[in-house]
């Protein structure tokens, strides 16, 4: 999965969460950008929260407030010596346009696909992605960006980042 970054932001590096290195994300609702290949942990273009210790995990419970995305996925790449399930440290990116390739396409009673448009307000879903069902609105509680550019699903998502 990818986080493009598309204007200037701030990126800064902040703590792992144990469970968040190790997260399975084929779990709950449908999703066709979640494949067998996805990767354990966090996925770069998922929303970030911070837990009660100081670290960082995925945006996934009632009350969690959107801190940013991650930069990057936890399990990192397999050619990488220094992956952030390892060390537990990742990226934080804060503000900024980017182009986000993984993020809801379905809503969360799971009972119809999403279709994105420039303009839709985006909140965090059960998942931790980026969703446009504001159903989802209870994980994070308020909106984390806003789409500038959509093309057929599966294609990347150009968006604003608000958090």
């Amino acid at each position: 999965m990818a986080l493009d970054q598309l204007h200037k932001v701030v990126a800064r590096p902040v703590s792992l969460n144990d469970a968040a290195a190790v997260q399975d994300n084929s779990s709950g609702i449908a999703n066709s950008l979640i494949t067998s290949d996805t990767p354990l942990g966090v996925l770069g273009g998922s929303v970030a929260a911070i837990n009660n210790d100081g670290t960082y995990k995925a945006c996934v419970a009632a009350g969690d407030q959107a801190m940013g995305l991650f930069g990057i996925d936890a399990a990192g790449e397999p050619f990488e010596s220094n992956r952030p399930k390892d060390h537990g440290k990742i990226t934080l990116i804060s503000g900024g346009f980017h182009g986000v390739d993984i993020y809801e396409t379905r809503n969360e009673a799971d009972s119809s696909d999403l279709a994105y448009a420039a303009g839709d307000l985006l909140y965090c879903s059960a998942r931790g992605l980026l969703t446009k069902d504001n159903a989802a609105i209870a994980f994070g509680g308020a909106e984390v960006a806003v789409v500038e550019e959509a093309g057929e699903i599966g294609e990347p998502l150009i968006i604003k980042l608000l958090v």
